[in-house]
């Protein structure tokens, strides 16, 4: 994750950078608790109703 610099005001009067931090939470995977993404979180329930 890096930060980006948002071009909307122009090359001379640039917004400032701003950094987006990963949403963790811990859930079971596996039987394992671990620390996952939401977006990974939600694929992850995706698959298993899925594959049920």
């Amino acid at each position: 994750m890096g930060t980006t610099r948002v071009l909307l005001r122009g090359h001379y009067n640039p917004t400032v950078k701003s950094k987006r931090y990963v949403n963790l939470q811990w859930t079971r995977i596996n039987g394992k608790r671990v620390k996952a993404c939401t977006d990974c979180i939600k694929t992850q329930a995706k698959r298993s109703v899925a594959t049920a």
